[in-house]
């Protein structure tokens, strides 16, 4: 229901309760998690057109660096620097892993030394997406 609503030419709204509560959804394993990630992001690599070309980003998540390069399609995942740093929480990132948020939201909040093939591959791993989330989960 909610991509047809946002298809059509009504308003739509997102709403944002600003309570403390930090929801069910939590990410344990972070690692595991950026790993079990590889076959769906390189799906979306490989129909992307940076399946040509050599990038990376790497998403300092709590204070963790992990790089995230491609190389022709090939994406491989360190728990090290690189080029590119995003800085977010890890509840930010459960949340753009999740599409609850939206990659051009967390833009435009947090600090960020990227250049425009490093936000390219964000744009591609985090696409806009309209999940339901249930209100217990949504922050």
């Amino acid at each position: 229901m909610t991509r047809y609503l946002n298809n059509s030419l009504l308003p739509t709204e997102t709403i944002h309760n600003g309570g403390p509560s930090h929801g069910l959804m939590r990410i344990v394993d972070l690692e595991e998690s950026l790993e079990s990630m590889v076959p769906e992001w390189e799906h979306r690599i490989h129909h992307s057109l940076l399946r040509e070309m050599h990038c990376e980003v790497t998403l300092m998540i709590d204070g963790q660096p992990y790089r995230i390069r491609i190389h022709y399609g090939v994406l491989d995942i360190a728990r090290q620097m690189g080029k590119n740093k995003l800085t977010l929480s890890l509840q930010a990132f459960t949340q753009l892993l999740t599409g609850y948020e939206h990659f051009g939201e967390i833009w435009s909040q947090d600090r960020r030394l990227i250049n425009r093939e490093g936000k390219a591959l964000l744009e591609v791993l985090f696409p806009k997406r309209n999940p339901y989330i249930t209100p217990f989960d949504r922050y």
